[in-house]
């Protein structure tokens, strides 16, 4: 709950700073974030995950476990849906937009509807905002609990940033839908209402 306080608190604070960062420059920070989330998602396991309290000789390790990711992402701008043009999208630039993963063009019409591929997936399809999302989700927890563990307010200024720019912003947030999620080529603009969940749980 202490969490998700911090985060609707800095959806209402405004804090000022220029956007979009140049394409390039945003593919390569979502691709070291990436990165990061992984061994943030997945960490090894401890001695509170293993069903026991931690000793405060196991505080340290674990402090540095949270504050050094944390400290990395101080020197990331935030990167939304609006830096990663999306050509194929029936949506506006403020709209996320994915293709569905084992969509393929059809061979013998290759002009026409993709095809399914199950367990195959299309590594042309569009998936920027996706990478861009679970960046946000890595970044933004990541610095609350910074923020919580060392009341440091750089942490939570700089979580607030984050999420100024996705949702507040004019200039760079994202529109709250995800009707265009999941689309596939010649079939549909999106699936939204029945597969939007899973780019959501991207976020959580």
């Amino acid at each position: 709950m202490r969490v998700a306080a911090a985060l609707v608190v800095g959806l209402i604070v405004y804090v000022a700073q220029p956007f979009p960062p140049p394409l390039a420059e945003a593919r390569a920070r979502i691709s070291r974030a990436e990165a990061e989330g992984l061994r943030y998602e997945t960490p090894p396991a401890t001695p509170q995950r293993s069903g026991r309290l931690a000793s405060a000789a196991d505080w340290p390790r674990e402090r540095k476990r949270v504050i050094d990711p944390a400290d990395r992402y101080l020197r990331e701008a935030p990167v939304t849906i609006t830096a990663f043009p999306a050509k194929r999208s029936a949506g506006g630039p403020h709209d996320f937009f994915s293709e569905g993963d084992y969509w393929w063009p059809d061979p013998a019409h290759p002009d026409g509807p993709y095809i399914r591929r199950d367990g195959e997936s299309n590594p042309d399809n569009f998936v920027d905002h996706r990478h861009a999302l679970v960046r946000l989700s890595v970044e933004v927890p990541a610095l609350t609990a910074a923020w919580k563990l060392t009341s440091d307010d750089r942490y939570a200024a700089h979580a607030r940033r984050h999420l100024r720019a996705w949702f507040a912003d004019p200039s760079t947030r994202m529109t709250p839908s995800l009707e265009y999620s999941q689309a596939i080529h010649g079939i549909a603009t999106g699936r939204g209402t029945d597969r939007g969940a899973q780019e959501g749980r991207r976020s959580a």
